[in-house]
Order: C-alpha cells, then sequence, then structure tokens
C-alpha cells in the first residue's frame, strides 16, 4: 500500500501516514486496515491550526489518484477533527495491493 498525501489546506499538512501501525508497510493482512496521520502547521507563524476535516481516496495506481479517480475508495468529505484510526472500507484489497 502506498501511502501519500495530497494539498496543503488552511496552513497544515499531513505527515506520518500509517496503515495499521506502520508507514508504508509492505505487505498487511488485514481486509479493513486502520488508517492514521499526524497534522503540523506549515507556517510557524500560525498558531491553533487544526484539522475539521479529511477525505480518503484508494486507487490501485498512482496515476489514478493524480487524475482524482479513486477505483477502490474515496471516503467523501468527512467532517472530524480526529486524524487517526479510519477504517479503510472500500473494494476488497487483493493481495500485494
Amino acid at each position: 500500500m502506498l501511502l501519500s498525501a495530497q494539498g496543503l489546506y488552511a496552513g497544515i499538512c499531513p505527515v506520518n501516514l500509517k496503515c495499521g501501525s506502520w508507514q508504508n508497510p509492505l505487505g498487511i493482512d488485514d481486509p479493513n486496515p486502520r488508517l492514521g496521520w499526524q497534522v503540523v502547521t506549515t507556517n510557524a507563524t500560525e498558531r491553533a491550526q487544526s484539522q475539521t476535516a479529511y477525505q480518503i481516496q484508494v486507487a490501485s495506481s498512482a496515476a489514478l489518484l493524480a487524475v482524482n479517480q479513486p477505483d477502490l475508495w474515496d471516503s467523501g468529505k468527512v467532517v472530524s477533527g480526529q486524524p487517526f484510526n479510519v477504517s479503510y472500507a472500500g473494494s476488497p484489497l487483493a493481495s500485494v495491493q
């Protein structure tokens, strides 16, 4: 599973992307892994920046994500300040995917 973050909104950026408890795992055996991340401010002069929503997109290739065509899962916009422990809820993941 390739974990990447795109976009920069409101002065914050997602970092430490995880699947289960691993960053960029080589393999997992959980069909519904838990996804997590942290957010950091990108502007040292701004304080109290926080996440208010997220959207997770999962595709079978980076090329599909690059053209905003997630073929496995799109969570849609989820209003939440909690940047951790989101269960994957997309199409079943194949071995080595």
